[in-house]
């Protein structure tokens, strides 16, 4: 999901809609269980608007099926989930370049997988979601790719020397950045995240397709 500066969103303006849905999905209720819920107050300190202008928001957001009530309290559904983690941007992707950019990862993919890096981890399965499968929406907010990956070697543990120079060693990050490239368009998200929240999806790069000796390999080691 893309949030355009400027672009107001249940008739309140975007950014600030983004910044509170992430603050409340950070620090759910205590008695939430199978969703993240919140009250009235929560969501309206992080917003900056007085309570009582709040409530037409979120009943609207009910509405349209973004929230669900629970008692007094207001239970977060898959589109605010998304809402809380959209990126905030100046423009829109256009599907004819959405479509370059998956073909471009599903071919870094291929690339990973058949080239020695031993720091970098092989790719097993790429799947597209979000408004990338509605076919009538000429421009998107990004492209939303799912990833599983496998260990290519085992990960050698080193002295602690901060968060840095872990992820510059993590062979999954290596995956990763050669995925996403430069593209400030692709969200990155792992397999387990797209189940979690019960979304359609396409699967777009599976290794036992492309490479089934190799894949029948890594099972065999697994």
């Amino acid at each position: 999901m893309l949030i355009v500066r400027g672009e107001l969103l249940f008739e309140v303006d975007g950014f600030l809609l983004r910044n509170a849905a992430s603050d409340v999905l950070q620090r759910p209720l205590e008695r939430s269980v199978d969703k993240p819920l919140f009250d009235l107050a929560t969501f309206a300190e992080p917003i900056g608007m007085p309570a009582l202008e709040c409530i037409p928001v979120l009943l609207a957001m009910v509405k349209d099926g973004w929230l669900s009530h629970d008692g007094d309290d207001f239970a977060a559904e898959q589109p605010f989930v998304q809402l809380g983690a959209a990126r905030i941007g100046k423009q829109r992707l256009l599907r004819s370049k959405a479509e370059l950019l998956v073909a471009k990862i599903v071919d870094a993919a291929r690339s990973i997988n058949r080239d020695g890096e031993e720091h970098c981890d092989y790719v097993t399965e790429l799947a597209v979601f979000g408004s990338f499968l509605d076919s009538d929406k000429p421009e998107l907010g990004d492209l939303d790719i799912g990833y599983a990956t496998h260990r290519r070697k085992p990960f050698k543990k080193h002295e602690w020397k901060g968060w840095d120079d872990f992820w510059k060693r993590n062979p999954e990050k290596h995956a990763l950045l050669r995925l996403k490239g430069r593209s400030p368009f692709v969200s990155i998200h792992t397999m387990k995240e797209i189940a979690e929240l019960h979304v359609p999806y396409l699967i777009i790069y599976r290794l036992s397709e492309d490479l089934p000796e190799l894949h029948a390999q890594l099972i065999s080691q697994s």
